[in-house]
């Protein structure tokens, strides 16, 4: 008797970083394909790797099942599609919350605080059989009107630009959807959604930044970070994810390459040598080791905030200003529009061009340069 194999099986790929990357080796009808499900195992060092390797597999399995389902019901002409559009909306919401979770990107937070919202709209019973245009232009109404901040005691509407996250991260998961072959049109396509406004850019002048960096802060790996952000341009997320494997030099200059978590786009980025003094000591610690080690709240704000007040620096900052300093910084010495673009890692240059509206030197010189109407009598009759 011969045995069936199974058509799609779970394979692991080894990264440079010892991490490895999950897929799915489909073989049907004398066709193979891989399938990257974007989910990794990390080396185990303790007992908490080894908790989340096992949640990643178990994720990674109930994906490779949900597939052998689906591939089934299109070999015995079962009405897949029909079948696949009664899945129950937020709990798949929710398993993308997961996953991204896992992944190790921060912005999980923002499709988790989408998915809380949508729990608002929503019945817990729906499914993407009731997503169509007047669904998603309600859910736009609820944003826009009804919806309140999360985890807060303030009965305070959302700001615009959290209308815009939220309704991004619904339309990202709906497109999710579709390539995943849930849906086969995607009602976010024909429904106007919300833009974002432009906010103010908090920044550092070199003045400022040299102030904070003679000042002590309460907790000295917040300051090593925020000031090596400031050299070299990095959000949050990739400063959290930097390994030491990431790190090298390369004809004297000091390089980091890595995967830009936002973008998923590779970043080769040369830093200075005071950009890499922030770093400290590699030490025994292994190339997939974090280079720095702390985690991102709400908290770390407010230390970065009481931190520039003891240095005499009054302004409002947030971890995210020490990108807008790097951009400035780099404008404010003449460095050329497209490499600042280039060096922030901008997938466009429209987006780097914002800052140039609030470069005060270029600006201020500019006005000085006027020629003055009102002249004294004496200069009047030279002329």
């Amino acid at each position: 008797m011969r045995i069936q194999k199974d058509p799609i099986r779970l394979r692991q790929r080894l990264c440079k970083d010892g991490s490895k990357s999950l897929y799915l080796d489909i073989y049907m009808n004398g066709v193979r394909r891989y399938e990257y499900l974007k989910l990794y195992l990390i080396p185990e060092k303790n007992a908490k790797d080894k908790q989340k390797n096992r949640e990643t597999l178990r994720l990674a399995e109930a994906v490779r099942a949900r597939k052998i389902v689906e591939l089934q019901n299109g070999r015995f002409g079962f009405s897949g599609a029909q079948d696949r559009l009664n899945t129950p909306f937020l709990p798949y919401f929710q398993k993308i919350v997961e996953r991204k979770k896992l992944s190790g990107t921060m912005m999980f937070h923002n499709y988790e605080a989408c998915l809380n919202h949508l729990k608002k709209y929503c019945r817990e019973s729906t499914t993407f059989r009731e997503i169509d245009d007047k669904f998603c232009e309600g859910f736009v109404e609820y944003l826009q009107t009804r919806a309140r901040k999360l985890n807060t005691k303030a009965d305070k509407p959302i700001s615009r630009n959290a209308q815009h996250l939220y309704w991004t991260k619904f339309k990202s998961v709906m497109i999710q959807a579709k390539k995943d072959g849930i849906i086969q049109n995607n009602p976010t396509e024909r429904v106007e959604g919300i833009s974002a406004e432009e906010s103010e850019r908090t920044y550092l002048t070199i003045e400022e930044l040299r102030k904070m960096a003679k000042t002590e802060c309460e907790y000295p790996d917040v300051k090593r970070a925020f000031l090596f952000s400031c050299l070299t341009g990095l959000r949050k997320s990739d400063v959290l994810a930097l390994t030491w494997g990431e790190l090298s030099k390369i004809d004297g200059m000091w390089r980091i390459t890595f995967r830009q978590i936002k973008t998923n786009g590779m970043q080769y980025l040369d830093i200075s040598d005071e950009a890499r003094s922030y770093l400290g000591e590699q030490g025994d610690a292994a190339g997939t080791d974090k280079i720095f080690d702390w985690y991102y709240s709400d908290k770390t704000n407010m230390a970065l905030r009481e931190w520039a007040q003891r240095s005499g620096v009054d302004k409002h900052i947030s971890y995210h200003s020490s990108r807008h300093t790097f951009a400035l910084l780099l404008l404010n010495n003449s460095t050329d529009i497209y490499t600042v673009s280039r060096l922030m890692g901008h997938t466009s240059v429209r987006t780097t061009q914002i800052y140039s509206h609030i470069l005060d030197s270029k600006k201020q010189a500019a006005i000085r340069s006027l020629p003055k109407i009102n002249l004294p009598d004496e200069e009047n009759n030279k002329k």
